[in-house]
């Protein structure tokens, strides 16, 4: 609840003076209203000013009109229908634990999924020395690998057993150091098929880094097997490159990976990554969700929402509320009014999506004249004074919905003029 107001030589309780403080430092206000039922007590709620009543609603990613754009804060209070709530605007807020890790059944992320009738392929000898690289890079909110996907024909001879070993990628594309983990065998028949090596104990690896599957053989005196995919002649369903990649990061070696030979017969080989786990990191983006009030630390999905970002992960129990940034969308003037036996005031129109304005009224009255600037929140309500002195010059503010009324008191006051700037 807001706090009282005190006046001089009353006596003030550390308590009260501290949240007093700490909602100043929050950006906490109590002067809206709410449109509906919100509990924002256990876990905080998004909320947008409407503009037909300048009251608050859970915001909503899933539309781009005011639900989206006129998101103010987040309701920390349980409250309803026409009861205030206890906003806060910015700064730390406090939520429950968030799971930087989620298990999942197999998100595929890196995909090179190619026609496979192709006649596009890459033979390799049915000895251990061979080696095929495949080059890619992990995506930004993925953990640990589960399993790699290659389309692969064991038709001479069959039945040759294959293993993927994943390893680190120079600035060249090829592999280097050591192997970061094996996948178990996978017998290669005759016939082309899709074959999934799956490490036992799922690797982990870096966000955003680049990285080398390369496929292995047993020992086998001749034949060979294919590897299968695309030089552009086929049609492809997703090639997965990514900016500033290697001019190659597809290559062949003859000699257990002494030496690597960029491929000229195929450059969009099958190929599917997939991941155990999804990952946060403190620091990752808080985004407007596409269920009423919530939000979210996966990135919407653009195809059915809108992308608004509202503040940064600190750490498992609380996020950054980031201030919004006020856009100007216009100003008005009221041009001269005069006063008398009937005070002078004014009706300024307000654009929908203002939020806050900048008001400068100036003030005549007989030979003296006064000029103050001062801000108004939409749906407040203010008195001031241009002298500072109570009783003179005064002007009370109303922003109710769309419309602001300025009007002057007391009746006695000669003359003003409001210049108004509006910003969201």
């Amino acid at each position: 609840m807001p706090l009282k107001t005190w006046i001089a030589g009353d006596k003030v309780n550390a308590s009260d003076l501290n949240k007093v403080i700490q909602d100043a430092l929050k950006g906490t206000v109590y002067d809206y209203n709410a449109g509906e039922t919100i509990d924002g007590t256990t876990t905080p709620v998004c909320v947008y000013i409407k503009h037909d009543d300048s009251e608050l609603y859970k915001t909503d990613a899933s539309f781009s009109d005011e639900r989206l754009e006129t998101f103010i804060g987040m309701i920390l209070n349980s409250t309803s229908d026409g009861n205030e709530a206890e906003l806060q605007t910015r700064g730390v807020v406090t939520i429950p634990s968030v799971t930087m890790t989620s298990s999942i059944s197999a998100t595929e992320d890196q995909k090179q999924d190619v026609d496979t009738s192709s006649t596009c392929t890459q033979n390799m000898s049915a000895v251990s020395t061979d080696r095929f690289s495949i080059g890619f890079k992990t995506g930004a909110k993925v953990g640990n690998i589960k399993n790699i996907k290659l389309y692969v024909n064991g038709s001479t001879p069959s039945g040759v057993t294959a293993i993927v070993d994943l390893y680190a990628m120079d600035s060249s594309g090829e592999p280097t150091g050591s192997s970061l983990g094996t996948s178990g065998g996978k017998t290669i028949n005759a016939g082309g098929a899709e074959y999934t090596f799956v490490f036992s104990t799922p690797i982990e690896v870096v966000q955003d880094t680049e990285y080398c599957a390369v496929l292995s053989l047993s020992a086998i005196t001749s034949g060979t097997v294919t590897i299968e995919g695309s030089n552009g002649a086929g049609t492809p369903n997703s090639i997965y490159t990514w900016a500033n990649a290697p001019a190659t990061y597809n290559y062949y070696s003859s000699n257990s990976g002494s030496t690597w030979s960029s491929l000229t017969n195929i450059n969009h080989p099958y190929f599917i990554v997939e991941y155990t786990e999804k990952q946060h990191f403190f620091g990752d983006n808080i985004f407007l969700s596409e269920t009423a009030g919530e939000y979210t630390l996966d990135v919407p999905d653009i195809t059915s929402a809108y992308i608004r970002k509202i503040g940064r992960l600190l750490n498992q129990t609380s996020f950054l509320l980031e201030k919004r940034e006020s856009v100007y969308l216009g100003e008005a003037d009221t041009g001269d009014l005069e006063g008398g036996s009937i005070a002078a005031q004014a009706f300024i129109h307000a654009p929908a999506r203002a939020l806050k304005a900048t008001v400068k009224i100036q003030s005549r009255q007989s030979a003296d004249e006064s000029e103050r600037e001062f801000d108004i929140i939409k749906g407040e309500t203010q008195t001031v004074y241009v002298d500072d002195q109570a009783g003179d010059y005064g002007f009370t503010l109303t922003w109710t919905s769309n419309m602001l009324h300025i009007g002057a008191s007391p009746l006695a006051i000669a003359d003003f003029r409001a210049f108004i700037k509006f910003y969201t």
